[in-house]
Order: structure tokens, then C-alpha cells, then sequence
């Protein structure tokens, strides 16, 4: 007898994150081990610094994921582009430098439900230094609206990841760091022969974030693609990194929604001005022309009334000459000549 095929047995599980309240239940044990361990291997800097370093700049795509920008303003008021060690960077370089232990969790939300809480943690078991650092993301856009549940989500992890860098990028030596982002830089920014095809693939990656290029040159309050030099593209390559990270792209480049920025210099202002008159921007309506003065030749220039006042029929008598007749146009048929006689006044001889 043919025995039954037995149907797998289908078993619901759910992956759980490690919190870092779990990791600090460790036992202690395995904490001295760990120690003991890294005690007895330690790190070799050159090696790790070799190790960063080409790890750092293994292609173009990974040596842009080592920076990142964000927009915030001076002390003056004024928009200012800043640049930094990215999340990518700091994984790098806690790999490189070993003998370490390093997470990041989501502890929840605040009471009014804006932001969500997350927390990072790195410790060096070789120089027993560690750090721990609780932050908050916003997640409501800028109209106050609550974000939705995958993009909470994705906030939730991208704060976790801002708290990690901030806590590796504390314990590990700066002047560590430092020659890792240098490098990673030098390849992601390019230099002047290379500076036109990283626009055009800055232009391509931000489109997948629906940003436009008006909205670039806006946020780097620059006139065209050709005035964007080599150092700012160390903040187009960092605002990407930072829309990768899940950073909201209005809050990297606000819509436009007046045609002239509102920290714009006298200078741009002008240049705005002059770009819009070549591309046949707004100029004057039929109403514009038709309240502006004439003079008797017809041409524009002459007394008129005043500004915003339209023009009566018996004023444009009197500054416009008369229509010319061509010649052998006909006259316009009199009374008598549509067959109507003539009507005769009182004494009128007929």
C-alpha cells in the first residue's frame, strides 16, 4: 500500500532584534572572555589602518557611502551645507580596527508621538572604552502629519544607525577616522576632469528620490550646472548618502515654491532677472501694453494716464492718430444709397 506523502509542517516564526538591554544581560563570563581575548590578540594599528582604507575606497559607489550632508544654518541665519563621517564609514572602520562590540537599537516613541527613540552602543575590549548615546528622529513631515508605518520604520533604523556612527566614531582615535574619510573622499568627489560625469550621476540618483535639478541648484544656491565646483560636490554626494540612510528628501530640498530663493544675495537676484528675460519669462501682459503711454506717432513713450488706469476710446482718439485709408477702399454706403429717401425738414424744398 502506497504510504500518504506527509505535507511539510509549516512553523510561523518571528525574527526579533536584539535590544541592547539583552546584550547588557550578557553573562559576565562571556563579557571577561571577550576582554580576555582581545587582551591576548590585540590589534595591529597599521594593519587596521591598511585594512580601512581598502575598504574605504574598494570602488566609487563605496567611498560615497563614507560621507554624508545635511543642510543647517550659521549663526548669521544663513543655509549652510554640512558634510561628515557617514554610518558606512564608522561600520568600516569598527571592522578595521577589531576587538570591538558594537549595536544599535529602538527603545520607542515620545509621549506626544512625533518622534521615535533609538539608541547606539560601541565598546573597545582591548582599551576598555565604550560609549552609549539616546537620540530622537522627527517622524512627522513639515505639515505635522504623521509618517506611515513602513517609513516609521525606516526612521526608527536610520536614528539606530546615527547613534551607532556617533557612538564608534567617539571611542575610535580621530586621527583613525580621519584618514579613512580623507581617502574615501579624494575618490567619491573626483577631481576637475571627472566633475561633469559625477553631475550627471548625482542628477540620476537624486531623480530616484523624485528631487530635480532646480531643487539641487536651489539647496547649493547656485545658478546652473556649470557653476557647481568640486567642493560642492561633496555635499551632492552627502545628501545622497543621507537619502540611502532614509533622510526625507523635502528635508533636504525644500520644494520650490517661489521662483527666488529667500536668502538669495543682490547678485543672484540680478542674474535671476536676466535668466528669466532670455528665456522669455514674464514680461508685459496685453494689458501692460495697452496702459502704457503713446505718443502721437503711435510709438510707446508718451504722456498717458497714469499706470494700472485702462485707457478710454476717447483718450486713444486723441494720443493715436487716425486709421490710414488704402487706396480704392470703398466708402461706407450712405442712407441714400441702400434705396432710404432722404427726410424732408419743414419748408424743405423738394
Amino acid at each position: 500500500m502506497d504510504e500518504k506523502k506527509k505535507e511539510p509542517e509549516i512553523i510561523e516564526a518571528e525574527v526579533m532584534p536584539v535590544s541592547l538591554a539583552e546584550i547588557e544581560k550578557f553573562d559576565r563570563g562571556t563579557v571577561d572572555v571577550q576582554i580576555t581575548t582581545a587582551k591576548q590578540y590585540p590589534r595591529n594599528i597599521k594593519r587596521s589602518l591598511d585594512e580601512a582604507l581598502s575598504m574605504a575606497t574598494i570602488d566609487e559607489d563605496v567611498a560615497a557611502s563614507c560621507m554624508y550632508a545635511v543642510p543647517r544654518k550659521n549663526d548669521e541665519g544663513k543655509p549652510i551645507n554640512i558634510t561628515g563621517k557617514s554610518v558606512g564609514l564608522a561600520k568600516i572602520c569598527a571592522n578595521a580596527w577589531g576587538n570591538m562590540r558594537i549595536a544599535s537599537d529602538v527603545i520607542g516613541e515620545s509621549e506626544d508621538r512625533r518622534f521615535i527613540i533609538a539608541r547606539g552602543f560601541a565598546w573597545d575590549l582591548e582599551k576598555n572604552v565604550a560609549l552609549a548615546q539616546t537620540l530622537r528622529r522627527r517622524i512627522t513631515n513639515r505639515r505635522g502629519v504623521r509618517y506611515s508605518e513602513d517609513m516609521i520604520q525606516t526612521t526608527g533604523m536610520a536614528a539606530g544607525s546615527i547613534g551607532l556612527r556617533n557612538c564608534v566614531l567617539g571611542v575610535l582615535p580621530i586621527t583613525f577616522t580621519d584618514k579613512v574619510y580623507d581617502a574615501a573622499k579624494t575618490l567619491a568627489v573626483g577631481n576637475a576632469q571627472s566633475l561633469q560625469s559625477k553631475k550627471e550621476n548625482a542628477l540620476k540618483w537624486l531623480a530616484k528620490y523624485g528631487v530635480s535639478k532646480e531643487r539641487l541648484l536651489a539647496r547649493l544656491e547656485r545658478l546652473s550646472m556649470d557653476e557647481i565646483t568640486v567642493a560642492d560636490m561633496e555635499s551632492v554626494i552627502g545628501f545622497i548618502t543621507s537619502l540611502k540612510d532614509g533622510m526625507d528628501p523635502e528635508d533636504l530640498f525644500p520644494l520650490l515654491e517661489t521662483a527666488e530663493p529667500k536668502d538669495a544675495t543682490l547678485a543672484e537676484k540680478v542674474a535671476a532677472k536676466a535668466a528669466e528675460a532670455q528665456k522669455g519669462g514674464p514680461g508685459e501682459t496685453a494689458r501692460d501694453v495697452q496702459e502704457m503711454p503713446r505718443n502721437p506717432a503711435g510709438a510707446i513713450g508718451g504722456p498717458s494716464p497714469s499706470r494700472g488706469e485702462p485707457i478710454t476710446p476717447e483718450q486713444l482718439d486723441q494720443i493715436l492718430p487716425p486709421p490710414k485709408k488704402e487706396k480704392g477702399e470703398a466708402k461706407p454706403n450712405s442712407p441714400e444709397d441702400l434705396g432710404f429717401k432722404k427726410r424732408r425738414e419743414p419748408g424743405e424744398e423738394g
